[in-house]
Parts: structure tokens; sequence; C-alpha cells
């Protein structure tokens, strides 16, 4: 048996009701009709339905758990690019309370990292940036 496709008038909020609850509306509209017409539809159709909508509901998860791992990854690899500059940011900010912009771009320059990414991970840590800071000879 084909498929046809049609065009049906419903109240707007029922419609917008159903658009949040009914994941496939043309499967529930069949049941519906089905059980309408020849009776309740059998169990078998309804066990066949939520397995459709929990696989969709599954692959849907399997793309957040994979966007989730890449961001994780991106984020260590970001973490370990930075540890060499950090080491020595992190002595000037633990003696000052803050770093300068000019000290982020001079440790990004010497151990060749991105200076834009450099403050980002800077400010995700809640450091106080200024946009100048003199490097104490005794810190060195």
């Amino acid at each position: 048996m084909g498929k046809k496709k049609i065009s049906l008038t419903i109240e707007e909020e029922l419609w917008d009701d159903a658009n949040h609850r009914i994941k496939n509306k043309s499967k529930f509209v069949e049941t519906a009709l089905r059980s309408y017409l020849y009776g309740d539809a059998s169990e078998e159709e309804e066990i066949v339905e939520e397995i459709e909508d929990l696989t969709s509901q599954l692959e849907i998860l399997k793309v957040k758990l994979c966007a989730l791992r890449e961001s994780r990854r991106k984020s260590l690899t970001d973490d370990e690019s930075f540890e060499a500059p950090m080491m020595t940011l992190n002595r000037l900010y633990g003696a000052l309370g803050y770093v300068g912009e000019n000290q982020i771009k001079k440790f990004a320059r010497i151990h060749n990292v991105d200076e834009r990414s450099l403050k980002k991970h800077i400010v995700k840590k809640g450091w106080k940036i200024m946009p100048f800071a003199e490097v104490n000879q005794n810190l060195k």
C-alpha cells in the first residue's frame, strides 16, 4: 500500500500542541485512522512505532554525545598547548593578581600559540587582565 501526501485544516492551537508532543505526526494520524476505521491498533504496530521513536531519540543523543566528546577533546588539546605559557603566567598572576595583555602577547609569541586563544583561555579561568603590566625581575 502506497502513501499519499494530503493537506488538512486543523485548529492552530491544537497543531501547536501536537508539534510539541508528537514526533511523527503522519504515523500518529495513520494509527488513529486505523483505530477508528478498523478497531484498536494492534500491539505490534504500537511497539514498532515506539521503537521508531526511540531510535530517532537515540540518533539525536548519539550526535549530542559526539559533539560533547569533540568539545572535551578540543578543550583538553587547548589546555595542553597552553601549558608552557601558562606556567609563567601562573607565577605572574599569583604574584600580581592580574596579568597584562603585553605579557599574554609576549608569552604567546615565545611559545608559538595563538594570542587570542591564550587570552580566551585566561578569561575562562576568571583572571583579571590589565592593558599593561611590567614584568618584575624577581618573578622570572
